[in-house]
């Protein structure tokens, strides 16, 4: 038996406690919020809610996500947007079932490499204060919708916040493998001035001999 959890307008309550009540005996799939609710955090016993899939919290004033987040493996869907987030916790990354994470209307400064692991389709990042984007991005081969606008970006060119999702996922890869390029050589530039230093003291050690 499928549960939803509706919260009205206006109103303020414990969901989590709530719904954790009830996840003994219902398939809780939705937390669902109208606007205007005002409220300022998701408490820690979020991460209860196992078998949770739609988290809508928009339009709130909700300044960070608890990494207990972590616990809600099942969600599918998650909507922060129009929000005061100025973080993503890493946690975020576990949530292996994630398809939409939507973090529109934000103060994000930073999106966590770690949540680069997540198999998602939709990621709306518009509207933050993100001035740049890990290289990681570009491994999200499931990405079919990539929102940036509204962003200050100044490693990508301004035709990449609106061009195909594609375009970007292929320019970032590209960067990243520059990145894995130039850590190789310096790695291997070390091991030289390593083995150098080795021969130089073994030299003195035979000279003294």
């Amino acid at each position: 038996m499928e549960f939803m959890i509706l919260f009205f307008p206006g109103i303020k309550q414990s969901y989590c406690k709530l719904a954790r009540r009830f996840s003994k005996l219902f398939q809780i799939v939705q937390a669902r919020y109208g606007a205007k609710n005002l409220l300022n955090g998701i408490p820690d016993s979020i991460g209860g809610l196992s078998r949770l899939i739609h988290l809508d919290l928009h339009q709130n004033r909700i300044s960070s996500i608890p990494s207990s987040i972590m616990g809600c493996h099942s969600l599918a869907e998650i909507y922060f947007g129009n929000n005061n987030l100025s973080t993503v916790p890493m946690e975020i990354g576990a949530l292996s079932h994630l398809g939409t994470l939507d973090l529109h209307s934000n103060q994000l400064k930073e999106y966590p490499v770690e949540a680069c692991k997540l198999n998602l389709l939709v990621l709306d990042l518009s509207n933050n204060s993100l001035s740049g984007l890990p290289a990681e991005i570009g491994k999200m081969t499931t990405l079919r919708k990539l929102l940036l606008t509204g962003n200050p970006l100044r490693t990508l060119r301004s035709s990449f916040d609106t061009g195909p999702t594609q375009a970007l996922l292929k320019y970032l890869r590209g960067r990243l493998s520059e990145a894995e390029d130039s850590g190789a050589v310096i790695t291997a530039k070390d091991e030289v001035i390593a083995m150098a230093t080795r021969l130089s003291i073994t030299s003195k050690v035979l000279h003294l001999l």
